[in-house]
């Protein structure tokens, strides 16, 4: 038992729990960053001639992997994508496609978006342009 003269008493315990609280929170929050990244990095567009087609695939992973025994996890949720929808279904070599992506996390998490183009260049602020086939 700690003695009242070291200034911790029972509140010592109570801050050493909140600590380690915060830190699992630290913890769960990059947990959720890198599902967010898998999740966003799994959007793929792939161009078959002059079509457009989207893919998504939303993909998690246990909270607590990797943590200390005893502590419970914080429910971390998978971001959903609302919509995801470009100008044009067809686009011509060298043209620009505006493609708008609207995503939540149910948990309020901060999401990161990263786009992948299986040919062509993706630039700037997400521009892609298409290249000559």
């Amino acid at each position: 038992m700690t003695s009242q003269a070291d200034g911790k008493g029972d509140s010592g315990n109570s801050t050493k729990e909140h600590a380690a609280s915060k830190d699992h929170q630290k913890k769960a929050a990059v947990v959720v960053v890198v599902v967010c990244l898998v999740v966003v990095a799994a959007i793929f567009f792939v161009f078959n001639g002059d079509t457009l087609s989207v893919h998504s695939e939303v993909q998690s992973m246990p909270a607590d992997e990797g943590h200390e025994q005893g502590l419970t996890p914080v429910p971390n949720s998978p971001p959903e994508i609302l919509s995801l929808t470009p100008a044009s279904d067809r686009i011509a070599p060298f043209d620009l496609c505006e493609i708008v992506c609207e995503a939540v996390d149910p948990d309020g998490d901060d999401l990161t978006y990263t786009w992948t183009a299986s040919q062509g260049d993706i630039y700037g602020v997400s521009p892609w342009l298409a290249v000559q086939v």
